[in-house]
């Protein structure tokens, strides 16, 4: 791998419990955040841009079903750092383009009202590395 040794380490390597908190956290979010953010996303925002209006019962369905998720995230919060454990990983990084646009459309206080998740998602959202991608869109 050609930038293994540059930067920060986003996929823990040669340590079981680090690598399976990776594992764990990854999964997290691919079967609790993105499906529904993914479709908040796709109602509040990428409806509008093919000219429909979104459904605001269906976005208040997701919401209470992401919020209950972000619920679990709150308590593994509670006790570390990141998802993965107390290291920033890739499965951190994974929610960084939906949370974005969950912000943009009038969606943060999913993040905000929960005092560990507000705090982790300031943690991610407010890297150099993701500040400089922003200002590339």
């Amino acid at each position: 791998m050609k930038y293994k040794d540059k930067g920060t380490e986003l996929i823990p390597r040669g340590n079981a419990k680090a690598e399976g908190l990776f594992e764990q956290a990854a999964s997290i979010e691919s079967s609790y955040f993105d499906s529904h953010a993914n479709s908040i996303v796709g109602e509040r925002i990428f409806k509008k841009m093919r000219g429909g209006e979104p459904d605001m019962n269906k976005v208040a369905e997701l919401r209470r079903d992401l919020a209950e998720n972000l619920d679990v995230y709150e308590n593994i919060l509670s006790s570390q750092s990141y998802l993965g454990g107390n290291t920033f990983t890739l499965a951190d990084l994974f929610h960084l383009p939906l949370g974005s646009l969950l912000v943009k459309c009038g969606e943060g206080e999913l993040f905000e009202s929960r005092p560990h998740v507000k705090q982790w998602w300031n943690k991610i959202s407010t890297r150099q590395a993701w500040k400089t991608v922003q200002t590339m869109t």
